[in-house]
C-alpha cells in the first residue's frame, strides 16, 4: 500500500470488479479515458485475472485516507523497465469527489512510487484537450508538454486533440528540493 495524508493506494482486487465496471461505464469517467465501447463485467473480470501476471501494468484503488472508501483508480501502464518509462493514469470515479484534488494527491503518490521505488526515469501523461482540469494538474505536477497529437481520439461524435506531457526523474527530484 502507498499512502499520504489524503489518500491510500491499495492494489486492485477481484472484489473491485463491479465498482470498476460502474466507473468505467460512467459517461463522465469514460470521456476522460475515451474508450470506444462500454466495459462488460466479463471483460473486466478477465482483465483483473490477468493483472497479477502483467509486468507492463500496475494499478491501484484510490481510497480516502483513514476511511477505506474507494473513490477511483490510478496506475502505471506501458511500463518499460529497459527504457525506464511508463504512462500514468489517475481517475476519480465517484462523482461527488470529482472536483476534489484526489487525482492530484494520487498522481503525486504514484510519481514518488515510480521514481523512488520502481526506478523509472520518465513518466508520460496523455490528456485530451477538453480535459481542462487534467491539463492544469499536469502543469502543477511539473510535467512539460512534449507533443500535441492532432485529432487523436474520437469522443462524443468528434475528433479531439490529445496533449502528451512528460516528467523526468531529475526534474521531479529538483522540484521536490525547491519546496
Amino acid at each position: 500500500m502507498l499512502s499520504n495524508d489524503v489518500i491510500t493506494l491499495r492494489p486492485i482486487a477481484k472484489t473491485d470488479r463491479d465498482r470498476l465496471v460502474r466507473w468505467l461505464n460512467d459517461p463522465v469517467v469514460a470521456k476522460q479515458l475515451h474508450p470506444y465501447k462500454p466495459i462488460s463485467e466479463m471483460a473486466e473480470a478477465a482483465w483483473l485475472e490477468d493483472l497479477p501476471h502483467r509486468n507492463d501494468l500496475e494499478f491501484f484503488i484510490i481510497e480516502l485516507a483513514g476511511s477505506n472508501l474507494p473513490v477511483g483508480f490510478a496506475g502505471l501502464r506501458n511500463i518499460d523497465q529497459r527504457n525506464q518509462h511508463a504512462i500514468l493514469d489517475v481517475v476519480v470515479g465517484e462523482q461527488e469527489y470529482v472536483e476534489s484534488e484526489f487525482e492530484l494527491a494520487a498522481a503525486n503518490l504514484l510519481l514518488q512510487y515510480a521514481f523512488a521505488e520502481s526506478n523509472l526515469n520518465k513518466i508520460t501523461l496523455k490528456i485530451p484537450a477538453y480535459h481542462q482540469k487534467g491539463l492544469e494538474y499536469a502543469e502543477r505536477l511539473g510535467f512539460l508538454q512534449e507533443a500535441k497529437l492532432r485529432e487523436d481520439v474520437f469522443v462524443s461524435g468528434s475528433f479531439h486533440d490529445v496533449y502528451q506531457f512528460s516528467l523526468l526523474r531529475r526534474e521531479w527530484i529538483q522540484s521536490r528540493s525547491n519546496k
